[in-house]
């Protein structure tokens, strides 16, 4: 496990942690909160996940969220159950409806930490967690902070 939250890393060590992640194979958590992470570092981390496959636990809240770069890792990732992005003025409900749809498919992820405001997105919530179940797939929880 590793938390470095609230350590201003920035893009450029966000671009950093992403290399790690990468090569990584026993890194099963990792909190990097409240970094000041931007889009480039957020996109960087993004890839990253998208072969990575030991990272069970990812906590990016407070930073920003790039759309396309974290849809593709959902989307990519087979191994991440955790997501925690709340808290970042950048996910309203659309961006909420891109990180839902992307998890049609990836049905690993079980734990999805989103803001309050992108909770008009729960239609979708539903229809997830209905096809879940039809496939006998682990259910979506959802927490809205």
């Amino acid at each position: 496990e590793l938390n470095i939250g609230s350590n201003r890393l920035g893009d450029h060590g966000a671009e950093l942690i992403s290399k790690g992640i990468i090569i990584t194979k026993t890194l099963r958590t990792l909190s990097i909160g409240s970094n000041n992470i931007g889009s480039s570092g957020t996109t960087a981390i993004a890839n990253a996940l998208t072969n990575n496959t030991s990272l069970e636990v990812l906590n990016m809240r407070r930073n920003a969220i790039v759309e396309d770069a974290i849809a593709a890792a959902i989307t990519n990732n087979k191994t991440l159950r955790e997501l925690l992005l709340c808290g970042d003025d950048t996910i309203d409900k659309e961006l909420a409806m891109i990180i839902l749809t992307s998890l049609h498919c990836n049905n690993a992820i079980t734990d999805l930490v989103l803001p309050q405001r992108a909770r008009t997105a729960c239609a979708l919530v539903d229809e997830i967690s209905t096809e879940r179940k039809r496939h006998n797939v682990e259910p979506l929880h959802i927490k809205w902070l």
